[in-house]
C-alpha cells in the first residue's frame, strides 16, 4: 500500500516545477509558480510569446542553481505553448514537470 500521508510535490531529488497561467494577452502569455528541490522552493515567472520564452526569480535569491532552474522553466513554457500560441490556439492552464538538474552542494 502506499503512504500518502508523504508529501508528493517536493522532489528527493532534481526539480519539480508547477505554473499555472496567470494571464493571457494576443499571442503572449505569463506563467507563475514554484521551483521546487529538496531542500529549497522558489517563486518563479515565466513570461511567453510565440518567438521565446523569459522567466524571472519573483521570489528567493538568485544563485548558479535558480539560474539553471530560470532556463530550466523558460525552456518547458516555450516547448509547451509555442505551436498553440503562433496558431491563436489554447494554451495549457498549468505546466507540472520534473527535471533532473545537478544542484550545487549546499
Amino acid at each position: 500500500m502506499q503512504d500518502v500521508s508523504k508529501d508528493t510535490s517536493t522532489p528527493e531529488h532534481g526539480v519539480r516545477f508547477e505554473l499555472t497561467l496567470a494571464s493571457q494577452a494576443g499571442d503572449g502569455a505569463t506563467y507563475r509558480g514554484l521551483a521546487r528541490s529538496s531542500g529549497r522552493t522558489v517563486s518563479i515567472a515565466v513570461e511567453a510569446t510565440a518567438a521565446r520564452a523569459d522567466a524571472r526569480l519573483e521570489s528567493g535569491e538568485p544563485d548558479a542553481d535558480t539560474a539553471a532552474w530560470l532556463k530550466a522553466a523558460a525552456a518547458l513554457v516555450r516547448a509547451a505553448t509555442k505551436a498553440e500560441l503562433a496558431a491563436g490556439q489554447p494554451i495549457p492552464r498549468k505546466i507540472v514537470r520534473w527535471r533532473e538538474l545537478r544542484l550545487l552542494p549546499s
